[in-house]
């Protein structure tokens, strides 16, 4: 059984250094720079059902097609699939 239970997912979403936010997709460069940044995360709710078996997007548990929705919307591009295991076969499509 592919273990799939999660009690919460952080998302990392804004970064700050020394007190102010950086812009998206920026990180320092300089090594003791990048050891200061600081991260802001969302806490999610996670899900203890076994999502291995699922071969639709509506079979996942609430949680988890909340999450995907969040990571959609975060990243501002539509995901199309979802791997739910290590083979071509785990592959669903995604529709939100």
């Amino acid at each position: 059984r592919f273990p799939t239970g999660v009690k919460e997912l952080k998302i990392g979403v804004s970064y700050s250094l020394h007190g102010k936010k950086l812009p998206p997709s920026c990180m320092p460069a300089g090594l003791e720079d990048l050891g200061a940044v600081n991260v802001e995360y969302i806490t999610l709710p996670g899900w203890n059902e076994d999502i291995s078996k699922c071969t639709s997007f509506s079979q996942l548990p609430t949680a988890a097609r909340a999450y995907l929705k969040t990571v959609q919307d975060l990243c501002g591009i539509p995901i199309s699939w979802v791997g739910l295991g290590p083979d071509r076969e785990d592959m669903i499509a995604v529709s939100i």
